[in-house]
């Protein structure tokens, strides 16, 4: 016989609920409870309100507790399940959450009583692994819906037979009834009979971002090999009144030289009732392929008399015009939706992922190593200061893989598929929302674990990523831009707080095209020039771009007419704050364009 129960009336209220405070006066101990949300709240208990005792269970979404069965126990007979719950219903419509109690065998959740929260309200289902099917397949929904906001009882039967398995689910809207079961559904499906592994009840969901999903409360969790639960048995020495009883003697008579032997004296007496009561990166250009027209032009068939006048048949010369196929690169970021997510080149991590987010190092908020370039002084002690240069990003993602049992393994494939290692160096946009602005970095991945232990078959895994960036730089997914009449200055600002790389496109015609960055520093203004020596004909495009150091037209690279007096492209940057860029040629030029992205350090 194996009966496992916890009240939580041996924890501390707030305290967090973990698989060493779970037993002692609260019951049996769990030997799971973990939250794996977003919103860093744990599992607690509770005093705001209790079934029964002092203390319940909080849980928030995406979190559960389960106990792990022995393994001697092969056996397949039925097991039962309780619970009483305390639960609130969505406010946001389309956010849907489900408590569910919960058990498994073999590979496989096998039973599940689901209380599914809407906002239109509540219901409850009962569903089962089908092992025809390969899934969990619902086998009934009740007519009556639970209870919100109290206190309602739930109890689960489930068979492992193998063969047809047969399961049913107890609703008790009346929390400690003993009666008829408010609602009940029974079912059955085709299952393998595989020995029981674990008793799981788990708080999970869907929503849409930007609300804190409700918490709900549990109390008294149960589980039996041997018959249904039933109501929760309360632990308190109860003492009753002192009875009162109300008694009369009568007078004997006595008469003198006999022997007395009076009548026996009747006592009559109540006993009432007793109460009981209880205490209580670059930019690429799109350029679609020119357009050509296939044209013919037959012949005219001409014939000449004296004195008579021609007229040929207009020339016809037949054309089409091919569709223009055109590649738009995804811009890094696009598949982020909501505050904790990660993309790695297209693949998402985070909330609302399999991959739940615990902890993120390397970041936008932690600065990368740094290159002091200092040089010690040869005859004091010190050093002559030096520039200081930041070193290579290191970032790295720590979460958990939480899948359905049947799931992790695509899971952990689609993870190993997402984190290759590249045959050449390219390095792949990184970008991460950690709140409410997302950024974005390039970079390759070095390490990726993810330990194997009990838990992985029973869906819940561990995950490190690590990636590193060799331009620490972290740039803002939004590409500004500016446009500068030829002789004109127009002011910039770049939002970061670390030099930025433009890109500046110049149309042609134009002749000698000069850029010119102006800022004001701590010694006065500060001008970079960039000059050119050349002229772009019309419907050309001399492109520089300043973190590559590259000047072209089309595919003409003419670096070779920067003028002596021009700064190394790379060094026309945009500092952190405001800057004033100036455009010139010798005269009559379409306007440049500069495009630029905050960059932080």
């Amino acid at each position: 016989m194996l009966v496992l129960k916890n009240g939580f009336d041996g924890g501390t209220p707030n305290a967090a609920i973990t698989p060493t405070n779970s037993g002692g006066a609260s019951g049996s101990p769990f030997d799971v409870a973990a939250s794996y949300n977003e919103f860093g709240t744990a599992i607690t208990y509770s005093s705001v309100r209790a079934a029964h005792g002092a203390l319940s269970a909080k849980m928030p979404l995406f979190s559960e507790m389960e106990w792990w069965l022995p393994e001697e126990d092969t056996s397949t007979g039925p097991r039962w399940m309780r619970a009483y719950f305390w639960l609130q219903k969505p406010t946001v419509a389309g956010e849907e959450y489900d408590a569910a109690l919960r058990l498994l065998a073999g590979d496989n959740i096998r039973w599940q009583a689901t209380i599914r929260l809407t906002s239109a309200g509540a219901s409850l289902m009962l569903q089962a692994y089908d092992d025809t099917e390969f899934e969990l397949v619902t086998l009934g929904t009740t007519s009556v819906a639970p209870a919100l906001g109290q206190w309602i009882r739930v109890e689960l039967r489930g068979t492992n037979a193998s063969g047809t398995a047969a399961g049913e689910v107890r609703l008790y809207n009346n929390a400690d009834s003993t009666g008829t079961p408010t609602a009940t559904v029974t079912g059955s499906v085709h299952q393998t009979g595989e020995p029981w592994v674990v008793a799981n009840i788990r708080y999970d969901g869907s929503t849409t971002g930007g609300v804190t999903p409700p918490d709900i409360w549990v109390d008294d969790i149960g589980f039996s090999d041997v018959t249904w639960l039933g109501v929760a048995s309360i632990s308190q020495t109860v003492t009753p009144a002192a009875i009162a009883a109300t008694t009369s003697m009568p007078t004997p008579s006595i008469s003198t030289g006999r022997t007395v032997r009076p009548d026996l004296i009747v006592a009559p007496w109540s006993l009432p009732e007793p109460e009981v009561t209880t205490e209580g990166s670059p930019i690429v250009a799109v350029d679609p392929d020119a357009i050509r027209a296939t044209w013919s032009l037959p012949s005219p068939l001409v014939q000449a008399f004296k004195n008579v006048t021609i007229s040929p048949d207009p020339i016809i010369a037949p054309w089409t015009i091919p569709a223009p196929s055109l590649e738009v690169p995804i811009n890094p970021g696009d598949k982020i939706t909501r505050t904790g997510q990660i993309e790695w080149n297209g693949f998402l991590l985070g909330g609302g992922t399999r991959y739940r987010w615990q902890q993120l190092d390397g970041w936008i908020t932690d600065l990368p190593g740094i290159d002091s370039g200092n040089v010690p002084h040869p005859t004091r002690h010190g050093s002559y200061p030096g520039r200081k240069l930041a070193q290579e990003r290191n970032v790295t993602f720590t979460g958990l893989i939480r899948a359905r049992r049947e799931d992790m393994q695509e899971a952990i494939d689609e993870l190993l598929a997402a984190t290759p290692i590249l045959e050449d160096d390219t390095e792949l946009p990184l970008a991460i929302r950690i709140l409410n602005t997302t950024y974005i970095g390039y970079g390759s991945i070095i390490r990726r674990a993810v330990p194997v232990d009990k838990q992985v078959r029973l869906g819940l895994g561990r995950v490190t990523l690590q990636w590193v960036l060799s331009d620490p730089l972290l740039l803002s997914r939004e590409l500004n831009s500016a446009v500068i009449s030829d002789g004109t200055w127009q002011t910039v600002t770049n939002l970061g707080n670390a030099v930025t790389y433009p890109t500046i496109r110049c149309p042609g015609p134009a002749t000698d095209p000069t850029v010119i960055v102006r800022r004001n520093t701590s010694l006065g203004v500060e001008e970079r020039v960039l000059e050119f020596g050349l002229t772009v004909d019309t419907g050309k495009m001399l492109v520089i771009d300043t973190y590559y150091g590259t000047a072209t037209i089309g595919d003409t690279n003419v670096m070779d007419k920067l003028s002596g007096s021009s700064v190394p492209v790379p060094d026309l940057v945009l500092p952190a704050g405001q800057s004033d860029i100036g455009y010139a040629t010798a005269g009559g030029a379409q306007a440049a364009t500069v495009l630029w992205r905050h960059a932080y350090l």
